[in-house]
């Protein structure tokens, strides 16, 4: 039986990777990210990149894909400390 790939499955075969280093740091991001932003953001990386595992997140994305999550959970942190303050506060 031979298998047949197309000529993006194939570019995306031979595509460098992030490390298993690189992938435990954006799952630590992510789980401190808000909910709906995990959701679409691994939603738009299987659909749009084909990446079913953060693993398999080519290497080329992997700055963008940090910063962003970057960005996500500090803006979470600010939320949840405003509202221990105004907690606090009461």
């Amino acid at each position: 039986m031979c298998n047949v790939y197309t000529k993006e499955e194939m570019a995306q075969a031979e595509e460098e990777k992030i490390s298993l280093e690189q992938a435990a740091d954006l799952e630590l991001i992510l789980g401190e990210c808000e909910e709906k932003y995990r959701e679409v953001a691994f939603s738009t990386l299987k659909n749009q990149y084909k990446v079913h595992s953060l693993v398999d997140l080519p290497l080329t994305l992997y700055p963008r894909v940090k910063e962003s999550a970057l960005r996500n959970m500090n803006e979470t942190y600010a939320k949840q400390t405003q509202q221990l303050e105004m907690v606090a506060s009461q």
